[in-house]
């Protein structure tokens, strides 16, 4: 799992992100999630700088955080100042092919293209079976990436661009993109900042690998341990397209006791 997210590119990140749009869509959808499965506790695996662990504990749920990166689990603990002390939840820097707690959680999440930065199988079916091993009895893992075969397929290369303005009036625009290679494709990710209207722009690069990895394979690594798995196309359990759907949702359940 590459560290491209540690410490430089984090302190970028929410930059990059349209939380605010984001959350806004997908507030209801967790909401209808948390009511299908009776979810109480979830463990979000892939937390980054902690936007969704704050909702979900404002959604009431008793949440927990991982990130294999540490400069994004410092992001969290700080956004974790929002919610009261007694309440509040606690990231911690994790590998997912390390993970171990002593606890189940009724949700475990590993969202927003995070399972990619996993290159190696070995590594990537230690990693699921660790996910899925933090499932309650009668609870869920869902997984969500890009649906890379699209992508491929249509030619695609740039996501939305994205710029950020502060009070300062320090401008920062983000300019994303994949070059495709074979099984993989590398994640190229470029920062144009500067601290005012008058200076001139700086420019800052990272780029990492990351896998392809269609969905058959992650259902098969699941199916071994025992997972009931579900293939969808949102977060809001649609039925999978593999020419129109943005996204990959797999959702693997741990049968009820």
């Amino acid at each position: 799992m590459t560290d491209v997210f540690d410490r430089e590119l984090a302190a970028y990140y929410d930059r990059m992100i349209r939380w605010e749009k984001r959350l806004a869509f997908e507030r209801p959808l967790f909401e209808a999630l948390w009511k299908k499965y009776r979810t109480q506790s979830v463990l979000d695996a892939a937390c980054g700088s902690g936007a969704h662990m704050e909702l979900f504990a404002q959604q009431g749920l008793d949440v927990t955080g991982r990130d294999a990166s540490s400069g994004m689990v410092e992001m969290a603990n700080e956004r974790m100042k929002n919610i009261g002390e007694s309440r509040r939840p606690v990231a911690k820097v994790a590998r997912w092919n390390r993970l171990s707690l002593r606890r189940k959680f009724d949700a475990v999440l590993c969202l927003g293209n995070s399972l990619p930065y996993v290159t190696d199988p070995g590594e990537l079916a230690e990693s699921l079976a660790r996910l899925f091993r933090c499932v309650k009895a009668g609870g869920f893992l869902m997984i969500q990436y890009k649906n890379f075969a699209m992508l491929r397929a249509r030619g695609e290369r740039f996501l939305p661009l994205s710029t950020h303005r502060d009070a300062s009036g320090a401008e920062t625009i983000a300019v994303r993109q994949y070059d495709w290679h074979g099984g993989a494709v590398d994640f190229l990710a470029i920062i144009l900042e500067r601290p005012n209207a008058g200076a001139e722009w700086q420019m800052r690069h990272w780029t990492t690998r990351l896998a392809t990895w269609p969905p058959k394979k992650i259902i098969a690594e699941l199916k071994k341990k025992g997972a009931r798995t579900r293939l969808c196309g949102s977060i809001g359990l649609d039925p999978f397209d593999p020419e129109k759907s943005d996204d990959v949702v797999i959702v693997a359940e741990r049968a009820a006791k």
